[in-house]
């Protein structure tokens, strides 16, 4: 990742670093994939074998979807 910020700063493009995450309550989630559903990024995914929800904190790009998707309201914004 080192290398790709220096990479965009050479090409002169802004960016801001995400300074947010989302964290969702994993014991309370009933696998129903509204969220997995709305998530453009790849991070809430359905695993096909286990039909359990999977969150990749890595890919998420902190769009807030999840949050209006999921019909419990286990996601939440943690500001940095």
């Amino acid at each position: 990742t080192v290398n790709g910020i220096e990479y965009l700063k050479e090409l002169i493009v802004e960016f801001v670093p995400i300074e947010r995450t989302v964290t969702y309550r994993k014991e309370l989630c009933v696998h129903c994939g509204a969220c997995s559903a709305v998530c453009f990024a790849g991070a809430l995914t359905m695993d096909r074998k286990s039909a359990e929800l999977v969150f990749e904190p890595e890919k998420c790009v902190v769009c807030e979807l999840c949050l209006t998707a999921c019909p419990l309201k286990l996601f939440e914004i943690d500001l940095g």
